[in-house]
């Protein structure tokens, strides 16, 4: 009896444990495959064009792999987790510890009643950071995204010269003329009839299908002005595609002829693409053409339209909303004209809402999950109150009780936590796919590093709380 006894079982002689789970290998590696398919699949939806997301249908692959997430982590938890447990305590070197001996037999004893709570906390945990995360995405892209829209302190077009001189008069009079730089760019405008033409960078433009053609030069210096890497040096025909969308499928290599007002055409090879915009959304800053110094003399002399564009630079002015809206009358009825700072100050005032209550919702949800595993070991700790005192009575120190409390505590915190942010993270991958890509996808991490945080900080202060109160309750054993 006693060879076959654990020291679980023999100081727990006098009361009626639960029924054990009998794992079974298959239900252990079923859950196992379940989980690892459903987040490949969550993650195929990068793929873009070639994923099963796009070839199958989105609300198909959505349904199962919201189901092969479910079921593998209900079979995660109550199969592979005890099957994990049992293969641990056929090695004797790890199991034959002395916290390790305690601790993992309570854990199998308990499973049957603590599954079911660890299954919900895991897909409420997944649930909950799934809308922080998406909310933060939301916040996050978007205010990432205003540097491409408004990349300036302020812009507005050139084209009249009276008004032009008036709107940099104004603006000296509010700051030295040392405390900004002002840009002035002449794009030229292209048609082009080529096969094949990209959608937002030509042909959805607020005044018909075009190139806005930027010299080299022009380019570098907008770069520098706002602290970014330039473009390499480009031969003759070649040119940088300023793209819309971090995903499109525009690559280097492609060719473009763009129309000459003499019938002629000019080709350029594109040599990369870039998201940086050396103007704003509103003035030609998606779907701009590159192109050296000498190809952009050449078709400056061919006749092709122009359009000018006033671009202004410096930090006061970025923070300075008094002088943007004074150039409003100037600028009435003007799509052209952009302010840094109204654009940020606009995106505050919509977005800060739903971004509080939605930040207000998770943490409620988060202490509510808190709360329930505090209760729960609390009332297992109370429960085991006989436990502890046979321990001691054994020799088992109250620091001893400590260390196999805090890793009962720790086993039972750490599987919600962890289950519940790998579930996030991959439907964050999903949700980060649906969303138009004016920025850099790596964009996407930041959000969901700040909202596991904030969810591991209200974890952490209830395990401390909830080792302290079980520790208080095992010290009276």
């Amino acid at each position: 009896f006693f060879k076959k006894a654990s020291i679980l079982s023999m100081v727990r002689l006098e009361k009626k444990s639960e029924k054990p789970l009998k794992p079974h290998p298959a239900s252990a590696v079923l859950g196992l495959a379940f989980l690892a398919s459903g987040y490949c699949l969550a993650f195929n939806i990068t793929a873009g064009t070639r994923s099963l997301w796009v070839s199958v249908g989105f609300l198909p692959m959505a349904g199962l792999t919201f189901l092969l997430v479910t079921a593998g982590t209900v079979l995660f938890i109550r199969s592979f987790l005890p099957f994990g447990v049992q293969s641990i305590r056929r090695h004797k070197k790890l199991f034959y510890r002395p916290d390790t001996i305690v601790v993992l037999p309570k854990f199998v004893h308990r499973i049957r009643s603590n599954a079911r709570m660890l299954i919900l906390l895991t897909l409420l945990s997944a649930a909950t950071l799934g809308i922080l995360g998406s909310t933060l995405c939301t916040y996050s892209f978007s205010e990432q995204g205003l540097s491409r829209i408004t990349p300036a302190a302020l812009e507005f077009p050139g084209d009249d010269p009276e008004r032009t001189q008036e709107a940099l008069s104004l603006i000296q009079r509010h700051h030295p003329a040392q405390d900004y730089q002002v840009i002035e760019t002449s794009l030229l405008i292209a048609a082009s009839d080529s096969p094949e033409l990209p959608d937002f960078e030509y042909t959805r433009k607020n005044n018909g299908p075009h190139f806005a053609i930027m010299s080299e030069t022009d380019y570098h210096q907008r770069m520098s002005a706002m602290k970014k890497a330039s473009a390499p040096s480009l031969a003759q025909n070649e040119a940088v595609l300023v793209r819309y969308l971090s995903g499109s499928s525009l690559s280097a290599g492609t060719a473009y002829d763009l129309a000459l007002p003499d019938g002629t055409s000019q080709r350029v090879h594109i040599a990369e693409t870039t998201l940086d915009n050396a103007t704003g959304f509103a003035n030609e800053g998606v779907g701009t053409l590159v192109i050296s110094d000498a190809l952009y003399s050449s078709l400056v002399q061919s006749g092709l339209e122009t359009a000018s564009v006033v671009s202004i630079f410096g930090d006061s002015l970025s923070e300075d909303s008094t002088t943007a809206e004074a150039l409003l009358p100037l600028f009435e009825d003007d799509y052209r004209f952009a302010s840094a700072c109204l654009k940020r100050d606009e995106f505050l005032i919509a977005s800060s809402p739903n971004l509080l209550l939605t930040a207000f919702g998770a943490f409620i949800f988060f202490i509510a999950m808190g709360c329930i595993l505090y209760f729960k070991s609390v009332s297992d700790t109370s429960y085991d109150i006989k436990d502890f005192e046979i321990l001691k009575k054994l020799g088992c120190q109250n620091k001893a009780l400590h260390r196999i409390i805090a890793k009962q505590n720790l086993i039972l915190f750490s599987i919600p936590c962890i289950l519940g942010g790998l579930h996030s993270f991959f439907a964050l991958q999903c949700y980060n796919a649906l969303m138009p890509q004016i920025i850099s996808s790596t964009a996407l991490l930041p959000p969901f590093m700040l909202s596991y945080a904030l969810y591991l900080l209200v974890f952490a202060l209830y395990y401390i709380i909830t080792q302290y109160a079980c520790c208080h309750i095992a010290d009276r054993a």
